[in-house]
């Protein structure tokens, strides 16, 4: 049976990612793009086998909006980069007026400012964190933490989501395979990140399109 990552290659090969008109501007956002890609697709795969093992599917599904009302998400600066871009370039001008009203009051809530009528309003760039966590057996209750409450529950591509992170390193500087091992080994994506609470979201309130 090929690996993991053999499996999640030959999947890019046959879905790849539609490319975005910006990625011509720099290559940072090609780099994120890829991640979550990877991301993407490896859950999928890993999320099957999962399922398979354990005779059931995952709790989590749309509508379902536990985890971000009180999120302690950590989110890097690559990661800050493309919502930034996404709200400013490519949310519908409505709904980034209903946003903005969040975002100028964020501090006044622990709920995700981006979560709106139950579903994500950056779903398509939601960060690394968000698409971690899956949750077996039945749905999180209103404050929840299932990792505290019944871990064994709890379920995290753990292969795919390395995979991921691998492939933003180079954003950092990174650009040999052996730097990348040692950054990961080191935690370094950690390192730099800030939790989401903690980020001024009321500037991207009065961010305007270049």
């Amino acid at each position: 049976m090929p690996s993991f990552e053999a499996r999640i290659k030959e999947e890019l090969v046959r879905l790849p990612r539609p490319l975005e008109p910006d990625e011509a501007q720099g290559p940072w956002l090609t780099i994120l793009l890829d991640a979550y890609h990877i991301l993407t697709i490896g859950t999928t795969l890993a999320i099957t086998d999962e399922v398979t093992r354990r005779g059931v599917p995952p709790a989590c599904g749309a509508g379902c909006a536990a985890c971000c009302l009180r999120p302690e998400v950590p989110v890097s600066q690559l990661e800050l980069l493309g919502i930034w871009w996404y709200v400013v370039e490519r949310l519908p001008a409505e709904e980034r007026l209903r946003l903005n009203e969040r975002l100028l009051r964020h501090r006044d809530s622990r709920t995700c400012p981006f979560l709106a009528e139950g579903r994500c309003s950056i779903y398509p760039l939601r960060p690394l964190a968000c698409r971690f966590l899956h949750v077996f057996g039945s749905p999180c209750k209103t404050e929840e933490i299932p990792v505290e409450t019944r871990p064994q529950d709890v379920w995290l591509p753990r292969e795919a989501a390395q995979l991921a992170a691998f492939t933003m390193l180079p954003y950092f500087g990174f650009n040999t395979a052996d730097a990348c091992r040692q950054a990961m080994a080191e935690g370094y994506l950690v390192s730099v990140s800030t939790l989401m609470s903690d980020f001024p979201w009321e500037n991207l309130a009065t961010a305007r399109k270049k």
